[in-house]
């Protein structure tokens, strides 16, 4: 009867305790808005006019590749959902009458660019990551434009900048920590080991809320709580990826405490689950 509470303590140990999600999700990205303004803000100011010459002609090649040319390894072929998608994308850019130079517009846009791009490229349709793909080398090509244009100080800056999207997507990315799909590299602990690495610490607390909100479902939400909570770290995936947001050693005594509390129940399961002679004879065998 206890199982449930026990198994919760012992995340709450290592995890930390669940919280109001939607108020610290936005405490975060508040956080997150305040130190990328401060960096970003005197970067984009130093941009002189910003020359997307080569992210437009990037577009039109990838609209309607030369006859004879041939891709380069990694590039995108120009399907019809991926040349929409270049096309709408185009049209920020450029009117074929004038072109934004604006560093703070073109931030704006790369923003919002990337967003989208981030979210196709989680997509589980193929067509969907290969549009996502094709805006993200878009999305490269103004970054690499406005950082010319800051002479060199606006990439150091981006590293540092995360916008709300960005905040709730690691949220989100955390609550996925314990899904080990086939064939996804996102659910690999080689891919949470370098995203926790690159990730701001905004990010990195929003993942980390994500994740026990996961694990807060798993032992609430079903009947045999205890027991799937039990379970999550016996998947090496999962405890990998656990130890990438909370430490090694932490997720390495908690998954300990965890099997302890998985011997308590099936030690009293052999206890009562047979005829009550069988019951009082290993009952006082293990009090012996």
């Amino acid at each position: 009867a206890s199982g449930k509470d026990a198994t919760s303590n012992i995340y709450d140990q290592t995890m930390g305790t669940p919280v109001n999600v939607l108020d610290k999700v936005n405490a975060l990205k508040k956080a997150a808005d305040d130190v990328g303004k401060k960096e970003i803000n005197p970067a984009i100011k130093a941009a002189t006019s910003v020359d997307i010459t080569k992210a437009i002609k990037n577009i039109d090649i990838g609209i309607d590749p030369k006859i004879g040319s041939i891709p380069t390894s990694g590039s995108v072929l120009p399907l019809t959902d991926v040349k929409q998608a270049l096309k709408d994308t185009r049209a920020w850019l450029t009117d074929n009458k004038s072109v934004r130079n604006n560093a703070d517009e073109l931030h704006t846009i790369q923003s919002e660019i990337r967003a989208t791009a981030d979210e196709l490229l989680n997509s589980q349709k193929g067509s969907d990551r290969r549009v996502g793909k094709a805006l993200m080398n878009v999305r490269n090509d103004i970054v690499n434009a406005i950082d010319e244009a800051s002479g060199g100080k606006y990439k150091p800056a981006l590293s540092k900048f995360r916008d709300e999207k960005q905040v709730e997507n690691a949220f989100n990315m955390g609550q996925l920590v314990t899904r080990n799909r086939l064939g996804r590299l996102e659910d690999s602990p080689e891919f949470w080991d370098n995203w926790v690495k690159q990730a701001s610490p905004q990010e990195l607390e929003a993942a980390r809320e994500g994740a026990r909100l996961a694990v807060q479902h798993q032992i609430a939400g079903f009947k045999a709580g205890a027991r799937k909570g039990q379970d999550i770290v016996e998947s090496e995936f999962n405890k990998d990826k656990l130890s990438s947001l909370f430490g090694e050693k932490q997720v390495d005594k908690m998954a300990k405490e965890l099997k302890d509390e998985r011997n308590i129940a099936i030690t009293n399961s052999k206890l009562i689950d047979n005829s009550q002679t069988a019951m009082r004879m290993k009952a006082d065998s293990r009090v012996d």
